[in-house]
């Protein structure tokens, strides 16, 4: 599993990768505040859209990776790859 942490502007912040990102997908989701849906999103050619899977940030939040915090803002997003 891979998870994307991207601001609501589409700037990338963070990668997350294997069990790391297993463990800390299923606390997001324990949460409850993300909204998972589906976005287009641009491709690494610009000129084309994908549709991803997302989690949404409904309010402000901070997710703590081991002794780093990473602030996100409410339309902030996660992408699941």
């Amino acid at each position: 599993m891979e998870l994307e942490i991207r601001t609501k502007a589409g700037t990338l912040v963070g990668k997350m990768k294997g069990k790391s990102a297993l463990y800390q997908y299923q606390l997001i989701v324990e949460s409850y505040n993300f909204v998972v849906e589906r976005k287009s999103l641009r491709t690494s050619k610009d000129t084309e859209f994908k549709p991803c899977l997302v989690m949404t940030c409904k309010v402000d939040s901070i997710i703590t990776y081991g002794e780093m915090e990473i602030w996100l803002a409410k339309g902030d997003y996660i992408k699941i790859l």
